[in-house]
């Protein structure tokens, strides 16, 4: 079965949905959630969702050991995964050193799993938001609502565990909609358009006349 993967990146928790799907209807067959946190009380260890605690003091490190820690945690089981989708930056962030920063700390995981082999996507988070909800600008809490909502038989009961719409609950659910983007944006390429629904084509292409989306 054909395994794929989405990324929401970030250098103190970065949230991993793995999906497995059937090699012809590209149906959910199931899913596994990965992340790490520097908060040991919101990391667990479940069937389905495993978090990883990397300490408080991970914080404070360098960032050459924060990308060792950290990419080692987030390549657990992506050996058979064949196509890896990550969140793209938002560019309405405010300090332009930590722009870098992220920049450089999220470049390098692209490139580990490209040096693994995997096809390398990357959707603006505009387009994640409004493939979750319809509106570009949704906030974490829509987001984290429209997973309950929409797919209740695919939340994983662990998540009503962690505080609500923070990391890594946040995490998770936006690396759960960068996966199930790229799941229907796969199905669109190989299927057609009618294997989905009026709605998700209209989704799927969807054109923005901003410059910063294109």
């Amino acid at each position: 079965n054909m395994q794929i993967c989405g990324i929401d990146p970030s250098m103190n928790s970065t949230g991993k949905c793995v999906m497995e799907l059937d090699d012809t209807t590209f149906a959910i067959k199931s899913m596994k959630f990965y992340g790490y946190n520097s908060v040991n009380s919101r990391c667990l260890n479940g069937d389905n969702v495993i978090l990883t605690s990397v300490g408080s003091k991970y914080l404070k490190d360098n960032m050459f050991n924060r990308q060792n820690i950290a990419y080692e945690i987030i390549a657990k089981d992506m050996d058979v995964v064949k196509y890896v989708a990550f969140e793209g930056y938002a560019f309405g962030a405010s300090k332009t050193n930590s722009i870098f920063q992220i920049g450089e700390f999220v470049g390098g995981m692209k490139k580990m799993f490209y040096d693994m082999g995997k096809g390398i996507i990357v959707y603006p988070p505009s387009v994640i938001k409004r493939f979750a909800t319809g509106s570009g600008s949704a906030d974490k809490t829509q987001m984290s609502a429209m997973f309950k909502e929409e797919y209740p038989h695919l939340y994983p009961s662990l998540f009503d565990s962690f505080p609500q719409n923070e990391s890594p609950h946040s995490d998770l659910c936006d690396a759960f909609w960068i996966a199930e983007a790229l799941r229907n944006h796969i199905i669109y390429e190989t299927l057609g358009a009618k294997a989905l629904s009026d709605n998700m084509v209209a989704l799927l292409e969807y054109k923005s006349n901003k410059k910063i989306i294109s």
